[in-house]
């Protein structure tokens, strides 16, 4: 203890044997200390990194050496400083409102120690019908690409205004500021968005979609219902993936196919539970030809997901009929009906544009506005299938207009 003493009286002094400067023992001396005073303060933080470890065995080893450092945290009541000092800071600046900083949803399953299938349990069942015969595929990306935020023009909203829900990963950001590019000032319409990068139906270990369902639907706490859901979720859902039961998930496989059916089960109850309309939107067309392929499959898996519900209450949209139009291969620029060059896709390949996302909205959304109305006074759907668009004058024009790559 004396010899520990003095060598913490000469770190704080500055006074080392070698002119002023730490030895290295010094060094390791205040990474140990600084470990050890911040650690407990983490709490729950601690098993995140596990989210990232894909070894099992390292995982289990990692974990065992953090859960007693978290207890004891938890025990000495000290674990909710941090979260408590951030928690406060987001309600003082306003960033509480966005979901990039809330973290409510995120690493849950490192958070709680209740089994992950308990989430399941208390999900409505699926309103089903039979089984159709469902089209071919769709896949996964990293959202590497820098983000843009749109702003609405402001709008007073009627009383009779639709509340719609759009949601998903960050290919859902430029489709909704699309929506409120083709939405102008309507006020006829009110969308909230809720967008989380590199999220999707796989990783709940990362960002946990049912739970965020959940309490965005909370009938308790909505001051007015949400007419319809659409959803975008697949771009980072190419990849494997350890189940309830612990058992690794391979892709394109039949335990995939089952369990990541089961995940994308469960978003589509919790929503039909209160919303009576839900939309999924599928996988664009990207410049990366592999890419395109996982996209495929998880397009088809998702089709084939879609196909066991009422189709008078969940819908399959693909986009690739808008862009880049039948038949076409990738575009950067589509010409538009008025013969202007549209810059559809970003940079990166994979991404729209936030002028991308209107030209799609412009056809999707009158489609789904009139669902609605219909809906709304009884009438009965189309006879269309879960990935079908009706050829409108718009998408004639898509299927022969001019491309750009």
């Amino acid at each position: 203890m004396t010899t520990v003493r003095v060598i913490l009286q000469r770190c704080a002094r500055g006074i080392c044997s070698n002119k002023g400067r730490y030895s290295a023992n010094q060094v390791l001396l205040f990474c140990i200390l600084t470990l050890s005073l911040w650690t407990p303060f983490l709490g729950p933080a601690l098993r995140y990194p596990a989210v990232y470890i894909r070894h099992k065995s390292v995982k289990n080893i990692y974990l065992a050496f953090v859960d007693p450092l978290m207890h004891t945290a938890e025990q000495w009541g000290i674990d909710t400083v941090f979260p408590l000092l951030r928690e406060s800071f987001l309600h003082a600046t306003g960033l509480i409102q966005h979901p990039e900083w809330e973290d409510t949803f995120y690493h849950c399953e490192q958070r709680s120690y209740e089994p992950a299938a308990a989430l399941a349990e208390s999900v409505p069942s699926p309103v089903l019908q039979e089984a159709v015969a469902v089209s071919p595929p769709g896949v996964a990306v990293n959202d590497s690409v820098a983000e843009r935020k749109t702003t609405a023009p402001a709008r007073v909203f009627s009383r009779t205004a639709l509340r719609i829900l759009m949601c998903g990963d960050s290919q859902m950001r430029y489709l909704t500021g699309g929506a409120l590019q083709v939405l102008g000032t309507s006020s006829h319409v009110q969308i909230q968005e809720v967008t989380v990068s590199s999220s999707g139906f796989v990783r709940t270990d990362y960002y946990h979609w049912p739970r965020k369902f959940l309490a965005l639907l909370d009938t308790h706490t909505q001051q007015e219902p949400y007419a319809a859901v659409i959803m975008a979720f697949g771009m980072n859902d190419y990849q494997n993936f350890y189940d309830a039961d612990g058992s690794l998930c391979v892709t394109k496989t039949a335990r995939w196919e089952r369990a990541y059916e089961q995940k994308m089960r469960a978003c589509l109850n919790i929503i039909l539970h209160t919303v009576p309309k839900v939309y999924l939107l599928g996988m664009p067309e990207t410049r990366n030809k592999q890419l395109n392929e996982k996209l495929v499959y998880i397009e088809h898996v998702q089709k084939k997901v879609v196909a066991q519900y009422d189709p008078q209450r969940v819908r399959y949209y693909s986009l690739k009929p808008i862009v880049p139009g039948v038949h076409g291969t990738y575009a950067s620029e589509i010409r538009d009906t008025h013969g202007r060059w549209v810059h559809v896709m970003h940079k990166d390949g994979i991404h729209y544009t936030i002028e991308g996302g209107a030209y799609v909205m412009k056809t999707l959304l009158p489609l789904i506005l009139a669902d609605l109305e219909r809906s709304r006074h009884g009438y009965m759907r189309s006879s269309l299938g879960p990935h079908e668009l009706p050829a409108t004058k718009g998408m004639e024009k898509a299927r022969h207009a001019s491309t750009r790559t």
